[in-house]
C-alpha cells in the first residue's frame, strides 16, 4: 500500500516538474519575442520634427563682434537665427534674423557694453522645423581709438585719433571729469587735441556716442620742459660740454635721468658764456660733478634745483667775465664737496656788475673758501644769502668774503641756518671797506642760527678793522661766544652784542637733520625755513 502511494506520489511531482518546465520555457520565449519586437520599435522609430540646435555658444570678438556656432542637427538643410538687444530674447527686440546654411553666424558691429540674446533653430525641406535654443551675451567695452602716438602727447596737451566719420559725440577726460564735445570738424577728421593737461599725470580719456563708450585709451604726459634743452645723466663727459657749448642767449638746459634710470652725471668742467639756465626736475633728481666756468658776454645766468658734489679739489663756480650788470643765482642747489662754492681768479676781468644770489641751498664739505672774491676784480651791486644751510665747511677759511667794495653795495645774510663753519681765518662776513669807518657798504645780518657742535673761541665775524658796518638784528647762537662779543684774546672786529644765545634743539645734525625743536625759534621764523 505504501509502495503503492509513493509510486503516485513521485509521478505527481514528476508532473509538477515538467509543467513548470514548460511554463518557464514559454515565459522565455515571450519575453524573447517582447524584447525582439521592442529592439524593431526603436530602430525604425520615426520623430514628426527636426532636433533643436546643441552645444550653442557665442564669442564676442574684437569687442563688439558676436560669433555664434552649434552642433549640426541631423537631416536640416538650414538654421533660423535671431538677435534681440536685451539680456533675454522674451524681454529684448528684435533687432537682426538671418538665414544660414552652415553651423554658425557672425554679428558684426554691435553696440560695445551691451547686453543681447540670440536664438536658433533648425530648419528642413520635408520635415517641421526644431524648437527655438537661446542664449545672452554682453559686448565688450567698444576700441576705436587708434594707438596713441608718443609723439603727439606733450607735457600740457596730447592729440588723440580714431577712424574719421564714426557716430562719436564727447570726450571724457580722468582725472578732473571733464565732459568736452567733439565739433563737426573733430568728428569728420576723426582727430581732437586735448590742452589745459597736467605734465607728469597718467590720464583716461573715453570716446563717446550718448553714454556708451565707443573707445578708451591711457597716456601719461610727459615732464614739461619749458622749452629746455634735455641733457641725460648717461651722457659722455663730451656730450656735457657740447651741449653747453651750444647753448644760445636765453637757452635753457634740464638735466634729466636716463631711460636706464641712471641719475649722476660724469664729472666734468663746463663754460657758460651767454646768458643762459641750468635746471633740473624736482620731481627727477639728479647728481651732477660739474664746475662751471662764466666767460663771455653772458647779462644773466641761473642754476637751479641741482645737487652738485664733486671728488675733486675744484670751485663749483668761478667766473672769468661776464658783462656789466650781469645777475647770477644759485637757487635750490646742494652743493657738495668743492673747493669753494663761487669765486674769481686772478685771470678775472675787472667789472662792477649786477646781483649775486643764493638762495634756498645747502651748502656742505666745502675744504676752501666759501663764497670768496678776494682778487679784488669783481664787484657785485648787491649780494644775497638768504634760506641756506651751510654745515660742515670752511673749516680754516673764509665763509663770505668781498674784498673789491664800491659805494652803495647792499650785503644780505638772512634767514640761514650755519652750523660747524670754522671760518677761522678771515671770518663768517669778511666784507672790506676801503678805510674803517667810512661805511661804503651795507650789511645786514638777520635772522639765522650760528650754531656750532662744540665751543668755538676762533671763529668772528671779521678780523679786518675796515668791516665795521655789519648790522645784526634776531641771530640765534649756540656755542658761539667768540660771535657774541669781543673775546679777551683775537683780533675779531664785530660782534653781536644783541645776539640770542639759545639751543635749536637740531634733530640729528651730525648727520645733515637740522629740524629745529626750540619753539621761540620756529615762532619767530629764524635760520633755514626748511627745518622748521
Amino acid at each position: 500500500m505504501i509502495t503503492i502511494i509513493k509510486q503516485i506520489n513521485e509521478n505527481i511531482m514528476k508532473k509538477i516538474f515538467y509543467s513548470l518546465y514548460m511554463f518557464g520555457v514559454a515565459t522565455l520565449c515571450m519575453v524573447a519575442i517582447s524584447c525582439s519586437d521592442e529592439l524593431t520599435e526603436l530602430t525604425e522609430v520615426s520623430y514628426d520634427r527636426l532636433f533643436s540646435p546643441v552645444d550653442l555658444e557665442v564669442r564676442v570678438r574684437q569687442q563688439v563682434n558676436a560669433a555664434v556656432s552649434w552642433k549640426a542637427v541631423n537631416k536640416a538643410t538650414g538654421y533660423s537665427i535671431e538677435l534681440y538687444q536685451g539680456e533675454t530674447v522674451a524681454a529684448g527686440t528684435l533687432i537682426q534674423s538671418e538665414t544660414t546654411p552652415s553651423t554658425s553666424y557672425t554679428f558684426t558691429k554691435l553696440e560695445g557694453s551691451e547686453a543681447y540674446a540670440v536664438r536658433v533653430k533648425a530648419t528642413g525641406s520635408s520635415i517641421p522645423e526644431s524648437k527655438w535654443v537661446e542664449a545672452s551675451f554682453k559686448t565688450d567695452a567698444e576700441q576705436i581709438f587708434y594707438e596713441v602716438d608718443p609723439a603727439l602727447i606733450e607735457a600740457k596737451q596730447a592729440t588723440l585719433t580714431w577712424p574719421a566719420g564714426e557716430n562719436v559725440q564727447t570726450l571724457h577726460i580722468m582725472p578732473g571729469e571733464i565732459k568736452r564735445t567733439l565739433t563737426s570738424t573733430e568728428i569728420a577728421e576723426g582727430k581732437a587735441v586735448i590742452t589745459g593737461l597736467a605734465s607728469e599725470t597718467e590720464y583716461t580719456v573715453n570716446l563717446l556716442r550718448g553714454t556708451k563708450i565707443r573707445g578708451t585709451v591711457t597716456f601719461t604726459t610727459p615732464v614739461d620742459l619749458d622749452g629746455a634743452i634735455p641733457l641725460y645723466a648717461d651722457a659722455t663727459e663730451e656730450e656735457i660740454k657740447l651741449a653747453f657749448q651750444n647753448l644760445a642767449e636765453g637757452d635753457k638746459i634740464c638735466l634729466l635721468p636716463a631711460a636706464d634710470g641712471t641719475t649722476a652725471f660724469v664729472p666734468a668742467e663746463v663754460t657758460l658764456s651767454v646768458s643762459c639756465s641750468v635746471m633740473a626736475l624736482q620731481s627727477k633728481p639728479v647728481t651732477a660733478d660739474l664746475c662751471f666756468k662764466i666767460d663771455g658776454t653772458a647779462s644773466d645766468i641761473t642754476i637751479k634745483d641741482l645737487n652738485f658734489k664733486s671728488n675733486k679739489s675744484v670751485a663749483f663756480c668761478t667766473i672769468l667775465n661776464v658783462s656789466a650788470g650781469a645777475n647770477i643765482k644759485i637757487s635750490n642747489c646742494t652743493i657738495d664737496s668743492y673747493s669753494k662754492v663761487i669765486t674769481e681768479d686772478e685771470h678775472s676781468s675787472s667789472v662792477q656788475t649786477g646781483d649775486l644770489t643764493v638762495e634756498n641751498c645747502v651748502i656742505t664739505n666745502i675744504s676752501g673758501h666759501g663764497i670768496d672774491f678776494q682778487k679784488k676784480h669783481i664787484s657785485f651791486s648787491t649780494f644775497t644769502l638768504k634760506n641756506s644751510t651751510a654745515y660742515n665747511t670752511c673749516n680754516g677759511q673764509n665763509f663770505i668774503r668781498f674784498d673789491f667794495v664800491r659805494t652803495g653795495v647792499v650785503y644780505t645774510v638772512t634767514n640761514n641756518t650755519i652750523y660747524d663753519v670754522k671760518a677761522s681765518n678771515k671770518g663768517l662776513v669778511y666784507i672790506r671797506s676801503n678805510k674803517a669807518g667810512n661805511h661804503d657798504f651795507t650789511c645786514n645780518v638777520s635772522k639765522n642760527i650760528f650754531a656750532f657742535s662744540a665751543e668755538a673761541t676762533d671763529v668772528f665775524f671779521t678780523e679786518d678793522s675796515k668791516s665795521d658796518n655789519i648790522l645784526f638784528d634776531s641771530n640765534y647762537y649756540l656755542n658761539a661766544g667768540s660771535l657774541l662779543a669781543n673775546p679777551s684774546t683775537g683780533s675779531g672786529k664785530a660782534f653781536d652784542t644783541a645776539g640770542i644765545v639759545a639751543d635749536p634743539k637740531f634733530k640729528d645734525a651730525a648727520n645733515g637733520d637740522f629740524t629745529v625743536g626750540n619753539e621761540d625759534i620756529i615762532y619767530y621764523k629764524i635760520g633755514d625755513p626748511r627745518w622748521h
